[in-house]
C-alpha cells in the first residue's frame, strides 16, 4: 500500500529541504532587492523626464564640465536650479558611466543610465519594506517577499 506524499515523513523532509534552500537563495534581502531591481530593469520605460529631473541632471553635467553652478548650457531659460544639490550629486557616476559608455560604443544611452537611478532606489526601498516585515512585524520570509514585491510593484 502507498502512503500519500503529504503524509510520507521522506516526502515531508524533502519538502523541508526544498523550502530551506529556497528559503536561503531568494526570501532575504538581497534576493528581494535583486527579483525588484530585475523587474524594474526590464518594466521601466526607460526615461523619466520631468523639469525637476532636467534641473538636476543639468547641474550635474555642469559641475563635471565646467566646475560650475551654471545650468544654462543645459537647460536654456534657466541659469540657477531651484532644487537641493543631494540628486545631482547622485547622478554624477550615472552621467560618467554614460558618457564612458558612448565613448567606448559610440551608443547614447544617458536616459536609461541616469533612470537606473531610480531602479535602484526603488528596488533598495523595496529590500528595506522586506526587511522590516521579517524582523519588526513578525511576518515569515516567503509572505515578507511577496508582499514586498506586491507593494513595490504596485506602486510604480
Amino acid at each position: 500500500m502507498e502512503i500519500p506524499s503529504h503524509l510520507d515523513p521522506a516526502a515531508e523532509s524533502e519538502h523541508s529541504k526544498y523550502e530551506a534552500f529556497f528559503s536561503r537563495r531568494f526570501y532575504n534581502c538581497t534576493g528581494v532587492f535583486l527579483v525588484a531591481l530585475a523587474g524594474y530593469m526590464l518594466f521601466f520605460a526607460g526615461h523619466f523626464v520631468s523639469g525637476d529631473n532636467a534641473q538636476r541632471i543639468a547641474w550635474a553635467k555642469a559641475l563635471i564640465d565646467h566646475h560650475s553652478n551654471d545650468i544654462s548650457n543645459y537647460n536654456l531659460g534657466v541659469r540657477y536650479s531651484i532644487y537641493g544639490i543631494g540628486p545631482s550629486l547622485l547622478h554624477i557616476p550615472f552621467i560618467i558611466a554614460a558618457r564612458a559608455i558612448k565613448w567606448l560604443t559610440g551608443i547614447s544611452c544617458e536616459g536609461p543610465v541616469n533612470v537606473f537611478v531610480f531602479e535602484l532606489n526603488g528596488a533598495l526601498a523595496i529590500a528595506l519594506v522586506f526587511g522590516i516585515l521579517t524582523r519588526r512585524c513578525g511576518v515569515t520570509r516567503r509572505n515578507a517577499f511577496l508582499r514586498s514585491l506586491a507593494i513595490g510593484f504596485g506602486t510604480i
